[in-house]
């Protein structure tokens, strides 16, 4: 769409003057009309490349930092997620986390970095999905992976 737009803009540029196409014909005002024309073009060719520039990128996927992990609501999820993953862990804290709201209904995907404890060994990382349904308060744990020790920062992936 970018390129479309650059070159809807560009291709009045390459007509530098009337009497660059029409060599037999006198320079009138109409040249100088065509003068203005073109720096109007200019103007809105350098608008749509800063548009274009500052518009986002296929590599912004929704995500937002979960601003508050402490937040009860955000450890409560942590808690749940640790619980339904039917293992024998016990939960810690959610150390970091990000979301995203659903386009297809009033939702809230959650992507939490928890640290539990097995009953053997010392705290490890877990990476959680968690879908929050707003209008009937149901949550559904998406996926649940063990991802390193919890001395190691989560990997975005």
């Amino acid at each position: 769409m970018h390129l479309n737009l650059f070159l809807a803009l560009a291709a009045p540029l390459a007509i530098t003057d009337t009497n660059t196409v029409f060599p037999d014909t006198p320079l009138t005002a109409y040249s100088h009309r065509s003068k203005d024309m073109r720096t109007c073009y200019i103007v809105l060719l350098l608008v749509a490349m800063a548009v274009a520039v500052a518009a986002p990128t296929a590599a912004d996927d929704g995500w937002e930092p979960v601003e508050d992990v402490h937040d009860p609501h955000i450890q409560e999820l942590g808690r749940w997620a640790v619980e339904q993953s039917h293992s024998v862990l016990s939960f810690d804290e959610v150390v970091s986390g990000r979301y995203q709201d659903t386009d297809d209904g009033p939702g809230t995907y959650y992507e939490l970095a928890i640290e539990a404890a097995p009953r053997v060994g010392g705290d490890q990382r877990y990476k959680a999905v968690v879908y929050e349904q707003d209008w009937s308060d149901s949550l559904e744990l998406i996926s649940f992976q063990g991802t390193r020790p919890a001395a190691a920062p989560l990997d975005r992936e």
